[in-house]
């Protein structure tokens, strides 16, 4: 599932470079217009209606007091809070780093682009390493290494924030190692949420 939410953040910079530098940055509008127009038509015509018309007040009762029980669960809040800050940090850099490569970096439109690409590259190297890894080190240590590469991060973020001129390689490095944490964390978030509470 990560592999395949990583396909966004790699191709989405290539496919906006190439509109954007061909047919302007309107033409990005234009396209994600035209995409949710298919997306629209395509789940209502083929994803199946709510068969169920009458509700069960009995199954809603063994709901609510299921999600008391995985909601007083240390572990599932934990996890829960990891994946909800992962998914965080990967908005807030996708938000932010065209701004960020156009104007304190002064990159070209057509660099961010590949920049933007290369860092969606090192989310899937995120996953992969956790496909590679899950078995060998399993999931508590693999969330410990993902966690101290988020750290990592951080420090570097404070160090960029700290400097009087803007430092493009640790800028960049510093990029890449969010991104990687956060293609470690994400599926192994979801693992972890999926696995903390068993009677669930």
């Amino acid at each position: 599932i990560g592999v395949v939410m990583a396909s966004g953040p790699l191709l989405g910079p290539a496919i906006g470079t190439s509109h954007s530098h061909a047919l302007g940055w309107r033409s990005i509008f234009w396209f994600l217009t035209a995409y949710g127009a298919c997306l629209f038509v395509i789940s209502f015509c083929w994803l199946p209606g709510d068969q169920s018309a009458k509700l069960d007040c009995k199954a809603n009762v063994n709901f609510v007091k299921r999600m008391q029980y995985v909601l007083a669960n240390r572990h599932f809040i934990y996890s829960v809070i990891l994946l909800g800050a992962s998914f965080a940090i990967i908005q807030a850099l996708l938000d932010s780093l065209p701004f960020v490569l156009s104007h304190p970096l002064h990159f070209s439109p057509r660099l961010s682009g590949w920049v933007l690409s290369c860092l969606g590259a090192s989310y899937i190297l995120g996953a992969v390493v956790v496909i590679m890894q899950i078995k060998q080190r399993g999931l508590s240590s693999l969330l410990q290494t993902g966690v101290l590469i988020t750290l990592l991060a951080s420090g570097c973020f404070i160090a960029i924030l700290l400097m009087p001129h803007t430092n493009a390689s640790l800028s960049l490095t510093t990029i890449a190692l969010s991104m990687l944490s956060a293609g470690m964390l994400v599926p192994l978030g979801k693992a972890a949420v999926m696995t903390s509470s068993t009677d669930y």
